[in-house]
């Protein structure tokens, strides 16, 4: 599994633009789950690119493709990827109510954006 910084470099060479905030949000619920992978049931998948797409345009969602694909090695549907990892989707609402109870980042730290669970600020607590 590859760290954010890690797909932010990848952008960088391929894109011209590191798109950090994809990466924050496609990987956003990766701490609530350490150190499995099943956060990536939220967003690495088709429908998370199109989520990307809505949200900064295209050049996000070829952002967020890179992540999922070096991620994932392919772009699943998220009924694929849900098989995959043999676990039911949660809504958001409902992960951000397990993370405010289980996170030591707290309930002020969780946001629609993904940029305040993933940061070099976060790296620096450890």
């Amino acid at each position: 599994m590859a760290h954010w910084k890690e797909h932010a470099e990848d952008c960088e060479k391929m894109l011209g633009n590191r798109w950090d905030v994809v990466h924050h949000w496609l990987d956003e619920y990766a701490k609530i789950y350490w150190p499995s992978c099943i956060h990536r049931v939220h967003r690495h998948h088709k429908e998370g690119i199109e989520e990307a797409r809505v949200k900064w345009g295209d050049e996000a969602a070829e952002a967020a493709e890179i992540h999922i694909r070096k991620d994932e090695g392919d772009v699943l549907s998220k009924e694929a990827i849900e098989q995959k990892y043999n676990v039911k989707w949660q809504t958001e609402n409902e992960l951000k109510k397990k993370a405010e109870k289980w996170s030591f980042y707290g309930p002020d730290k969780i946001d629609d954006k993904g940029s305040e669970f993933l940061t070099d600020e976060t790296e620096k607590e450890k």
